[in-house]
């Protein structure tokens, strides 16, 4: 990588060989339960819920189990959808009936889990509906809840924009159909702008929601009433979390999730019409899975792992397995595993996700299969294999082609992608895909958030790799500190802190290789100070932190 230079440089380098590019990849790779001791996991947190926390099963085997075996308990609804989609067209059928016929099929297709289906009878519910010039409100709100959950995020986004112009507000008329409505999407889209990053049209759209809720609350029943108020509470819980409020919006959610239970939500039949998705139980399931994420975000992995874990069940009873809601869960599960440094049961579970989604015909491009895959190359890269990792995150690339704005969202900004591609020689590369995605995170959420501060390491790293000393001496300035600062005040629990600490023993060694490399020449004036020291200073920190993860992996 750099020349060893005479004195005291090897013994610099000495101090940090153990956690070389090779052990960056590999360390904390037990494949095995989480790094902490089931004393420590109690300690994590005392209750959840209202109940004494439990730590979750040390391996995923109980799941594996579920997933072969777990039975449907709404057989019945089956069955009716199976007869739904064995019913041909009717002929010579006008606009109207035509639009009720592909807006039942694609509800019948949604309860079977066949995504693909669902999503094209949508579409043409939605152009019937059109010739017929009948209220667009409800049926775009169908296809734009349908692309987002199989993962059209821009598809999603637009349908759910349209619907929201053309409900009607007004609760005069003495019926809550339509401003019923406007709440639910106003939620949901604004948890999904959110989520992408736009928070100024996630609050412009939320508001209105607030406003519209305030008046019909007292029209509604129970049960409808909590459906719109957990929609808000799931916009209100991204905009937080994607803000980095995290604890905020954990209240929100738990509050949300306070005052119904799955058993509840199961016993009341679907709110919006027919064979629906969006029935109360689902909204506990999403917002349960909310939850976990939030938990994952602020570090607490057991308590999360026990969260999703809920959802994943409540889904696979409500939806069976072969459905893209599911996989979505089986992901969320996986996400956190590899959170915890459990890289081998997390791509286990990638892979049964992704074989979940193309065998309902899930499209490729779609965002909730991409996140699965990206999942997938990450636990690959954690394990080692880097040239699996690329495959998988080119192929991705390629799935995701058609959508450059996804792409750049979701995906471009992913530091273990640019890590490998580092480690596989090919740091250009890695540099372009970093100052990409560094300028929009940093735009999003300004100079002093972890992940820009990790890019632009990362991107230094490559700069390092490249040859081009100044420049990376510069952004390694500007990134170690707050890295470090970030690592000294983490409070993630063990796993989590592997897998970043990974990333970071990458970063401090290519810094010192760096100063090595500057020893002697005009840029050792530029990097200031003692070079010797803070070379060894360095060494220190990520031999001290390997050491750390040593321990906690045995």
């Amino acid at each position: 990588m750099m020349s060893i230079l005479p004195g005291f440089w090897p013994e610099v380098r000495h101090s940090i060989g153990w956690v070389s590019v090779g052990v960056f990849l590999a360390a904390c790779q037990t494949g095995g339960p989480p790094a902490l001791s089931l004393e420590e996991a109690k300690q994590v947190t005392a209750t959840f819920g209202g109940q004494s926390f439990v730590p979750p099963p040390r391996t995923i085997d109980d799941i594996t189990r579920i997933l072969d075996s777990q039975g449907r308990e709404n057989l019945d609804l089956v069955e009716r959808a199976k007869a739904t989609l064995e019913t041909p067209p009717p002929d010579g059928a006008d606009p109207s009936e035509m639009a009720r016929f592909f807006r039942n099929r694609a509800l019948a297709a949604n309860v079977l889990g066949r995504a693909r289906q669902e999503v094209d009878d949508y579409r043409r519910a939605v152009q019937y509906f059109t010739k017929a010039q009948a209220r667009l409100g409800v049926p775009l709100w169908d296809l734009g809840r349908a692309e987002m959950m199989v993962g059209n995020h821009s598809r999603g986004i637009a349908a759910l924009e349209k619907s929201l112009t053309r409900f009607n507000r007004s609760i005069d008329r003495g019926s809550g159909y339509d401003p019923g409505f406007f709440v639910v999407v106003s939620g949901l889209l604004a948890g999904f702008l959110a989520e992408g990053g736009d928070f100024d049209a996630a609050e412009r759209v939320l508001g209105p929601g607030h406003d519209v809720m305030g008046e019909l609350s007292r029209h509604l029943d129970s049960a409808t009433r909590k459906v719109l108020r957990h929609s808000l509470s799931y916009g209100e819980a991204g905009i937080l979390s994607a803000r980095g409020q995290y604890a905020e919006a954990a209240a929100i959610l738990a509050g949300a999730l306070g005052d119904i239970s799955e058993s509840e939500a199961a016993s009341i039949e679907a709110i919006i019409g027919g064979i629906d998705q969006m029935t109360l139980r689902t909204w506990y399931q999403l917002l349960t899975s909310k939850l976990a994420e939030n938990l994952a975000l602020q570090g607490r992995l057991l308590e999360s792992e026990n969260v999703i874990r809920e959802a994943l069940l409540s889904a696979l009873r409500s939806h069976g397995r072969e459905a893209g809601y599911t996989a979505t869960m089986i992901g969320k599960l996986g996400d956190i595993l590899y959170r915890q440094g459990r890289y081998q049961e997390a791509e286990k579970l990638a892979r049964t996700a992704l074989a979940v989604f193309d065998r309902i015909d899930v499209p490729r491009e779609s965002a909730a299969r991409a996140k699965v895959q990206e999942l997938l190359g990450d636990s690959l890269v954690a394990g080692g294999r880097i040239d699996e990792a690329l495959e998988t995150y080119e192929a991705l690339r390629a799935n995701l082609a058609g959508d450059a704005a996804l792409f750049e969202r979701f995906v471009a900004g992913n530091v273990n992608w640019a890590a490998a591609l580092i480690v596989a020689g090919r740091a250009q590369a890695a540099l372009e895909q970093m100052e990409v995605a560094l300028e929009r995170r940093r735009r999003l959420f300004g100079e002093d958030d972890f992940g820009v501060a990790e890019m632009r390491a990362i991107a230094a790293v490559a700069l390092a790799a490249l040859g081009r000393h100044e420049k990376a001496l510069g952004a390694f300035k500007e990134s170690i500190p707050a890295l470090l600062s970030a690592a000294r005040r983490d409070k993630v629990e063990t796993g989590w802190r592997s897998a970043r600490d990974q990333r970071l023993a990458m970063v401090l060694e290519y810094n010192v290789g760096l100063l090595a490399d500057l020893r002697g020449t005009p840029l050792e004036a530029v990097a200031g100070g003692d070079v010797a020291g803070e070379a060894f200073r360095l060494a220190g920190i990520a031999r001290g932190r390997s050491v750390q993860r040593a321990l906690a992996a045995s």
